[in-house]
């Protein structure tokens, strides 16, 4: 069985063709935008992805045990979840050394070299509010 299109009848058909035919009279034939096919799952995906993303809280500050004088900046920032939040150490005194205490306080981590020359550190890929405590360390006597 071949499948047939439904035409528009009654009165709905009669305005849509009467429509049609003044628009072609005056010229102002409109391309009508091309329809995107899409599936539920896309749609779902599509609206989940343009709903508000949350945003999350990043803090930062210089640990009590600290022995050299620094900065850790910002003391605070908000961040929309998945990105990344990058904080500014910067070292109080000549070849002074820092040590970053992990997110939220579990364990301390030495940064990576890259990162200790830099003066940053990153949270990647943010999904929770952390708090970062910047332990400064005299440099080593020689």
């Amino acid at each position: 069985m071949s499948e047939q299109k439904k035409q528009p009848t009654g009165h709905a058909g009669h305005i849509a063709r009467r429509t049609f035919i003044k628009r072609a009279a005056l010229g102002a034939v409109l391309a009508a935008p091309a329809m995107e096919s899409v599936t539920k799952s896309e749609i779902l995906v599509k609206s989940a992805l343009a709903a508000t993303v949350p945003n999350l809280t990043i803090t930062a500050s210089v640990s009590p045990q600290s022995t050299a004088p620094g900065t850790a900046t910002p003391a605070s920032q908000t961040v929309p979840q998945g990105s990344d939040a990058l904080i500014t150490v910067t070292p109080g005194g000549p070849n002074s050394e820092w040590v970053a205490k992990s997110a939220d306080g579990e364990s301390f981590v030495a940064p990576a070299a890259a990162d200790r020359a830099a003066g940053t550190f990153v949270f990647h890929h943010v999904t929770a509010n952390h708090d970062l405590k910047v332990i400064f360390i005299p440099p080593p006597e020689t």
